[in-house]
């Protein structure tokens, strides 16, 4: 189950940003680790994931989804002030006969995501919006994903995105932020099996949101 609380230590001004690892505090959610599954989680596709806390892991059960393409996503609501907006989301993820592709998400479309590409091997993400692939990154299951997003100024940010606390890519961009915005994990099916299929697997999963 997680835990909320705003009023976590300060960190460093989001305006002198860089792309050094930082461990999430949790303010936001988190520390994991998904014993439980709170009614903050809503599966984007319902229908056709079904989401489940089992032996301390999140896992993704999907059947075939016309209207989704061939992603899964489970997401919380956080509310965002843009201004001085520090945000990490990490997570461990894991590899399933049928996965194509384990990750974390920012926002409800493809501005930020960062993923394990099993099928294809190495690493896949967005950066406001533009697709980077690295496929010569050798993911393993049970590798942490991480994703630092913070306001530099105006309507610019500056994303960092690591595996295993190693800076993979960095970007800045400008980005437009809702008062509320979604974030969580996000997975795919590879070719094969028999629906269901076991899609996805997750594991402390945590996230910080705050100004710094």
């Amino acid at each position: 189950m997680g835990t909320r609380n705003r009023m976590s230590v300060a960190r460093c001004c989001c305006n002198t940003c860089n792309c050094n690892y930082e461990a999430a505090d949790g303010n936001e959610w988190g520390p994991d680790p998904f014993d439980a599954l709170d009614a903050g989680w809503v599966a984007k596709w319902p229908a056709y994931d079904t989401f489940s806390a089992y032996n301390g892991r999140l896992i993704n059960s999907a059947i075939a989804n016309p209207n989704s393409g061939t992603w899964s996503a489970l997401h919380r609501t956080a509310s965002i002030n843009p201004l001085g907006l520090k945000l990490i989301i990490e997570s461990q993820v894991y590899s399933n006969p049928y996965s194509a592709t384990t990750g974390i998400i920012l926002t409800d479309g493809l501005s930020f995501r960062l993923f394990a590409r099993w099928n294809l091997g190495g690493i896949g993400l967005y950066a406001f919006g533009t697709y980077y692939t690295f496929p010569n990154i050798a993911v393993q299951s049970g590798d942490k994903l991480s994703l630092k997003l913070c306001h530099t100024s105006g309507y610019q940010y500056k994303a960092c995105y690591f595996r295993n606390e190693t800076l993979v890519f960095e970007a800045t961009g400008s980005y437009a932020f809702a008062a509320t915005e979604k974030y969580g994990v996000v997975s795919t099916t590879g070719p094969g099996g028999t629906w269901p299929v076991i899609n996805g697997t997750w594991d402390n999963f945590v996230c910080h949101i705050g100004n710094p």
